[in-house]
């Protein structure tokens, strides 16, 4: 392992240590559409890709349901596979889920793909310049350079406030986010 993925590794490590510390709050969902609808102007045409969340994960399913009662088409990724990017299928509050890879939630087959203007990225760590720092993975850098080449696409981290830090480490493949939204405050980040 070079010095760089290792410090990315140790990094994580302390990022879930972190962020499994951080005490439940019920109502960090409503929290994080509060801030969204506070900071972002969408038209109901758009669509928007979010996540559903797995252990320790901020829920943006309160969100993402809001959205859909607005008008938006909504989605959820699906793990195609492995080193590929991820693939959005239409979804809305209700609407049966499969189990995926990894531990994640999915549309089923039939549902129709999206290509989302919106997407919603869950992290374990950012700073305010839009880097993140993710699973290890490698699905959402994949993911969002694959749209970038083909579209102008907006992208948000969605974080608990401790989760910031001061410098992420980027590698080559690395994407920046636009925007970061807390519980507390929506972040644009400047590069």
């Amino acid at each position: 392992m070079s010095s760089f993925e290792n410090e990315k590794a140790n990094l994580r490590k302390a990022l879930k240590k972190r962020r499994n510390a951080i005490a439940f709050d019920e109502n960090n969902g409503q929290k994080i559409k509060d801030r969204f609808l506070e900071h972002f102007k969408f038209s109901a045409a758009q669509s928007i890709a979010g996540y559903w969340p797995m252990a320790g994960e901020l829920d943006d399913v309160v969100l993402l349901s809001c959205l859909h009662q607005l008008g938006m088409t909504c989605a959820l990724p699906v793990v195609e596979a492995a080193d590929s990017p991820l693939v959005f299928k239409q979804w809305q509050a209700g609407d049966k889920l499969q189990n995926g890879p990894h531990g994640t939630r999915h549309p089923e087959e039939a549902a129709p793909i999206i290509e989302p203007d919106i997407l919603l990225v869950p992290l374990l760590g950012f700073d305010l310049k839009g880097a993140r720092l993710g699973f290890g993975g490698g699905y959402y850098d994949r993911t969002i350079e694959a749209i970038r080449s083909r579209k102008k696409i907006c992208c948000i981290g969605v974080a608990f406030d401790e989760q910031q830090c001061s410098a992420v480490p980027l590698g080559p493949h690395d994407e920046r986010l636009d925007w970061i939204v807390t519980p507390t405050r929506a972040i644009q980040c400047f590069r």
